[in-house]
């Protein structure tokens, strides 16, 4: 209970000196010293005269003279669409791309049994690589020696097809 009323009391001395510090704040403000609006936006356009006094006048005869002096508006150059046209919305047209899908101009290239032999071995080493981070050594080293044995075979088919090449040209 003591807490509450401390709690209380506290919070009611906060408030009585926030007030008048908001009052303070609130009497410089530009609201109470100044006939201009608290718009920030006003300062800018505070120097600028309105739209009913004489230099608003003066300045728009000025822009007046001046686009006649150089040749008129350029808004009327635009042409205002005819309001008595009926207008129908079409849709744009759709992109090509859309219409037929796209061929390709390349062929995927089929795997020999030799991108096929390393492709395996890279994919077992990769799990033995996951054996081996769950502690697994023995099943691991297994998993290596096939991958190794596998790469192997593929040097090995790969050197009798360059063999293989080397003596048909040199047959010819």
């Amino acid at each position: 209970m003591a807490r509450q009323k401390r709690f209380a009391y506290e919070v009611a001395m906060a408030f009585a000196l926030i007030m008048p510090l908001t009052l303070l704040a609130h009497s410089a403000t530009l609201e109470t010293t100044s006939p201009e609006p608290s718009d920030p936006a006003a300062a800018f356009v505070s120097d600028q005269p309105t739209v009913g006094t004489p230099e608003a006048v003066e300045v728009a005869r000025e822009v007046l003279r001046l686009q006649e002096e150089l040749g008129g508006s350029i808004v009327s150059d635009l042409g205002m669409p005819d309001p008595t046209a009926p207008t129908r919305w079409t849709p744009p047209p759709a992109p090509p791309s859309l219409l037929r899908p796209p061929q390709p101009n390349w062929v995927p290239r089929q795997p020999t049994p030799i991108d096929v032999l390393r492709e395996t071995a890279w994919r077992m080493e990769q799990s033995a690589h996951l054996l081996e981070s769950l502690d697994l050594y023995d099943q691991a080293d297994a998993v290596r020696a096939t991958a190794s044995r596998l790469r192997q075979d593929a040097r090995f088919m790969k050197t009798r097809q360059k063999k293989a090449g080397s003596a048909a040209v040199e047959a010819e």
